[in-house]
């Protein structure tokens, strides 16, 4: 396969091209939508992780590392998550780390190891990301604060709503 020549540098054109060659896609990669796709794509492939996490440093559109290093938070294992958010420069973690430990939260709620006092104590802390996941994994009391407290009538709805664990919620999120 040709070398991806972009006006990008060397290193991440590079690795541009190792992940186009092992996902065979080639989308627009001038554009962040284009290598968006091709990042969501080789997210799949446990075996290119190693090449994304030296993406999320080489990418010049640091919103969009920031995006693939959020993204990768619901692929790995907590565990993980400091790897891929050490990638980051310093003054752009807040938002990854957040959601790395409202992803933890969410998980224990999954086990059925989230009391009822720790969601009285961290619902009106939580983003709405986490407000709108977690009601269907919580206790029936938990579920009525969140219920009474929700940030936004949908998710005020949506913890009124029978418990379905299987599907995430719709819409934007």
């Amino acid at each position: 396969m040709k070398s991806i020549r972009l006006p990008l540098r060397e290193q991440f054109a590079a690795l541009l091209t190792k992940l186009v060659a092992a996902v065979g896609e080639a989308p627009d990669l001038h554009a962040d939508y284009g290598r968006w796709q091709l990042y969501r794509v080789a997210a799949r492939d446990k075996c290119l992780h190693g090449v994304l996490l030296e993406v999320v440093e080489e990418e010049p559109d640091r919103v969009l590392a920031r995006a693939v290093v959020v993204y990768m938070l619901e692929v790995v294992s907590p565990d993980e998550h400091p790897r891929w958010i050490e990638r980051l420069q310093e003054d752009e973690r807040e938002f990854a780390e957040r959601r790395s430990t409202e992803w933890r939260v969410l998980l224990r709620a999954r086990e059925e190891a989230l009391c009822r006092e720790e969601v009285e104590a961290g619902l009106d802390g939580w983003t709405d990301w986490l407000q709108l996941r977690i009601s269907p994994y919580v206790e029936a009391e938990a579920r009525a604060m969140i219920e009474e407290r929700g940030r936004t009538t949908r998710i005020r709805q949506l913890a009124k709503a029978p418990a379905n664990r299987d599907e995430p919620p719709k819409g934007p999120s």
